[in-house]
């Protein structure tokens, strides 16, 4: 895989943050999680797992934007990385 690849996704990811953040900012979508934390909207590094979490939950999430960056990591970085590594192994 080229490195080029990599960097791509994790731009678009930053991406998909920065307009999170400013849609966040305009509807006050608050945190879900029962951490009794004060409701503020979600960092960056809790996007980021909540992005995990939906790989892992098959793509599914409240947030559409963390469902967009889940798909897009998917389908252009760890999809691809699967097809090569059946290829080579059979």
């Amino acid at each position: 895989m080229k490195q080029g690849v990599l960097n791509s996704v994790l731009q678009e990811m930053d991406q998909a943050f920065v307009g999170f953040r400013k849609l966040s900012s305009r509807k006050s979508i608050s945190k879900l999680s029962g951490d009794n934390k004060t409701d503020s909207v979600l960092g960056i590094g809790e996007f980021k797992e909540e992005v995990g979490k939906a790989l892992d939950n098959g793509g599914v999430h409240h947030f559409p934007e963390v469902v967009k960056t889940a798909e897009m990591f998917r389908d252009q970085l760890f999809g691809p990385l699967i097809q090569r590594a059946i290829c080579t192994w059979f």
